[in-house]
């Protein structure tokens, strides 16, 4: 009797083995079924947030090309200020008597 006791004891604990091993995976597989996941997906459902995404991006897109029109003729400009410094530059001609000397003699 003793023997069927200690066999039932022992097959037993191997199942409680085995179950808290099968409840160890599902854990393990449920939580990682469960990861939060982040998107930059927008779900729009109503007309009027339609309307609304529209007119951002119009806005967007009008703020975009007003800044490449700034930056078109701040370059442009830059140019013509190089140009001129240039010209400047070039057709200059240095005498050696500055303008106070010119005041003075005169």
């Amino acid at each position: 009797m003793r023997a069927n006791t200690e066999a039932s004891d022992a097959h037993c604990t191997i199942m409680k083995r085995a179950e808290s091993d099968a409840r160890a995976q599902l854990l393990g597989k449920k939580n990682k079924s469960h990861c939060a996941i982040k998107t930059s997906a927008h779900y729009i459902a109503y007309e009027t947030l339609k309307e609304i995404h529209a007119h951002q991006t119009q806005e967007k897109a009008g703020r975009a090309r007003e800044n490449t029109a700034k930056e078109a003729q701040k370059a442009e400009e830059e140019a013509v200020c190089k140009a001129q410094i240039w010209e400047e530059t070039t057709t200059r001609i240095f005498t050696g008597v500055s303008p106070l000397d010119l005041f003075f003699l005169a």
